[in-house]
């Protein structure tokens, strides 16, 4: 198949399979995840450089970091060592992996090894040690959170106990990661799987944390799961909108699994404490409440993680 240009991609036209990326607020003034915005500072930079973007961040980027497992080649040029993705059946995928034009945001290939030397470098950066690809200040400034107090330039922050981590999870078709650094005292952690289950990624962080004494990642959730009739759960069957995502609650075998519309193969089964209250066990913070109508009717989720409150109407 012939791959899309980058101005395909982001005009939305074919040969391109994602719809047009197009600004949706004024830049600085609130905070949204945007995959969309990450490929348009690719344009940004191949604009600006006139160079491959493949090419420039093998040279700025990549080399200078010792990153010799990794690149943005689209498609991958050394392929004997690269894993086959699986699906949460258990079943490979087609060709072993996709190819992501969007290199920016979805097309660099690495390893645990290769993405902790940049965690490093970032730590050394921002104590005034390195200097390898940006200086101290640019590195402050980088993890520095901007308008939401969670985000920063390019990663997440997270406050836990005390010690300040910037992290990014990860993930293509049939493919997860995460990764953490400690803003502080030089702690950090990469984990790749080649599937969908993040649970295993979730447990292998809390085992990191737990034999190196990195205080507040395994807070255990003790909750009372209880087993509704099946003709109850049917009646959560269906869409439900969030924000501009779907959530499509359907049966996995005898239990109900929760999905969202851009990872169609991954269900997150459903844990019930009461008739009207459920959660996720890969998603812990964030809590479910079943709004129903005067009739008794599902007609919307109420969604609470974190900071947010949300309502998931029903999509009829």
């Amino acid at each position: 198949d012939t791959l899309p240009t980058l101005q395909q991609i982001l005009d939305g036209k074919r040969p391109a399979n994602t719809k047009a990326v197009r600004s949706l607020f004024e830049p600085g003034t609130k905070f949204k995840y945007s995959g969309g915005g990450i490929t348009i500072s690719q344009l940004i930079l191949t604009n600006i450089t006139n160079s491959n973007y493949a090419d420039w961040m093998q040279k700025n980027v990549l080399a200078p970091l010792d990153m010799t497992n990794s690149s943005y080649q689209q498609p991958p040029t050394a392929t004997a060592n690269l894993a086959t993705g699986y699906y949460g059946n258990g079943k490979p995928v087609t060709g072993k992996y996709h190819i992501y034009p969007e290199q920016a945001a979805a097309g660099l290939w690495t390893t645990p090894t290769d993405l902790a030397k940049y965690i490093i470098e970032c730590q050394l950066a921002l104590e005034g040690r390195s200097k390898k690809v940006l200086s101290q200040a640019m590195m402050k400034k980088r993890l520095t959170p901007y308008i939401d107090s969670n985000a920063a330039l390019g990663v997440f922050i997270e406050k836990k106990e005390g010690q300040s981590y910037f992290t990014h999870n990860g993930g293509n078709e049939a493919f997860l990661c995460t990764s953490y650094g400690s803003m502080h005292g030089g702690n950090g952690v990469v984990i790749m799987i080649n599937g969908e289950n993040f649970a295993v990624i979730n447990e292998l962080l809390n085992s990191v944390a737990i034999v190196y004494g990195w205080k507040g990642f395994y807070n255990p959730t003790y909750k009372k799961i209880v087993t509704l009739p099946k003709d109850t759960l049917q009646k959560l069957v269906g869409n439900f909108l969030l924000e501009k995502d779907t959530l499509t609650v359907s049966f996995c075998g005898d239990a109900l699994c929760l999905q969202q519309n851009f990872q169609p193969a991954v269900g997150y089964q459903m844990f019930f404490s009461d008739n009207n209250s459920f959660s996720v066990r890969e998603v812990p913070n964030a809590f479910f409440t079943i709004i129903r109508n005067a009739e008794g009717k599902v007609e919307a989720f109420q969604l609470k993680q974190g900071d947010y409150n949300m309502r998931l109407p029903r999509i009829k």
